[in-house]
């Protein structure tokens, strides 16, 4: 339970914040205008993943044939599964959600854009627990950081962890119809 007056550690970390990143890695592309409100769209790149977050949305969306990188031998890179990957963040959101009492972001849509997938999730704001909790951060004293410290701990062991262990399946791998191995192993897969 949080103690009076504490955040809500739900607050402090979602998937749909921007990643441990300098701002200088993200590219404010746009600014969204409602009402009397302006807030900015970052968009940026990572790995085998092109991200999103306006106000209201986060959207992940697999390469465009245009942002795709090339490999060590200068070859179009191959990121197999891309799409069913989408595909299982969706599923295993929607699960959650459905069977838990984890908060998680609200998928809005699942979709192809140009032959693109892209996964649309509400966005979900608040601070980067380790950007709060930086010794840089010279905004909170360290009692306070010491409080939410505590709460996220408190939030993951008595609600996060205990709801995720009460879960059973009779099925092996994703919660869709494909199975596919992690990234570290169909890299050294040459089946098709």
């Amino acid at each position: 339970m949080l103690a009076p007056g504490t955040l809500d550690p739900c607050l402090l970390t979602t998937p749909a914040t921007l990643p441990v990143l300098p701002m200088k890695y993200f590219e404010m592309v746009d600014i969204v205008t409602s009402g009397t409100e302006s807030a900015p769209v970052y968009d940026w790149q990572v790995g085998d993943r092109h991200y999103t977050l306006t106000p209201s949305t986060f959207t992940k969306w697999q390469l465009f044939p245009h942002e795709q990188t090339l490999n060590i031998d200068g070859e179009v890179a191959q990121h197999p599964f891309s799409r069913e990957r989408l595909e299982n963040e969706r599923n295993a959101l929607l699960y959650i959600a459905r069977n838990t009492k984890i908060p998680v972001p609200r998928v809005l849509d699942l979709s192809d854009v140009d032959g693109v997938g892209c996964l649309t999730m509400e966005a979900l704001h608040g601070a980067i627990l380790i950007n709060i909790l930086d010794d840089g951060n010279e905004h909170l004293r360290p009692t306070e950081k010491a409080t939410l410290k505590r709460n996220a701990n408190s939030f993951m062991y008595d609600i996060v962890l205990p709801e995720l262990r009460r879960l059973r399946s009779r099925n092996l791998g994703q919660l869709g119809d494909v199975v596919f191995p992690p990234p570290r192993v169909s890299a050294f897969d040459d089946r098709p």
